[in-house]
């Protein structure tokens, strides 16, 4: 995964500045999925499977909403596209090979980090748009409600989604462990199971 993210860095830093398309505003790596990726690259390269786990959640809600709503680079087509999906599916993959790995096993906790997470990183992006008057997590200028009630909003619907998917792993976690993992683990191993919520 590392050569994965860091070959996608190269290629889309070569691309920006060999087709003249940069841009202070749009083209700093300061959306949200930018600065998931960089922590992820931090934690695969440090091997800190606790850092991973910080961010487990975002990494798979971010790119759903980024391939819901593709903005930003997405709009200029060709192999910005391409990036586009790319990175995204980089967080994805990094997700979903932490659940495998770790049996989908997550607590409330990660809950707690993903919005302390996504809170610093709006901030950082909320500095960066005062200086080069970009959009950078699209709170600089909020694309689906006034500014007013944006914030409370954005807020809202990031703990209530953050809490449907904890809920829905737990859900997927303790039927895995109920029908499937219990015909290969030992009984030893399947004492150990918790299937608190």
């Amino acid at each position: 995964m590392i050569v994965a993210i860091v070959m996608g860095w190269v290629t889309y830093t070569y691309a920006i500045f060999a087709e003249n398309k940069f841009v202070w505003s749009l083209s700093l790596p300061f959306q949200l999925c930018n600065m998931m990726q960089l922590t992820a690259l931090i934690a695969y390269i440090r091997n800190d499977t606790k850092l991973l786990g910080i961010i487990v959640y975002p990494l798979m809600l971010g790119p759903v909403i980024a391939y819901s709503f593709p903005e930003g680079i997405y709009n200029w087509g060709g192999f910005f596209a391409f990036y586009f999906v790319y990175y995204h599916a980089t967080l994805v993959i990094s997700s979903l090979c932490y659940l495998y790995v770790h049996k989908c096993k997550t607590s409330w906790k990660q809950v707690v980090y993903a919005i302390f997470f996504i809170c610093v990183c709006a901030g950082i992006a909320s500095i960066v748009n005062k200086v080069t008057n970009g959009n950078y997590m699209f709170i600089g200028k909020p694309i689906i409600l006034t500014s007013d009630y944006f914030y409370y909003a954005f807020f809202a619907a990031m703990c209530i989604t953050l809490i449907g998917y904890h809920l829905l792993i737990k859900g997927i976690s303790y039927i895995i462990h109920t029908y499937n993992w219990k015909t290969f683990l030992s009984p030893k191993e399947n004492k150990k199971i918790k299937y608190d919520i």
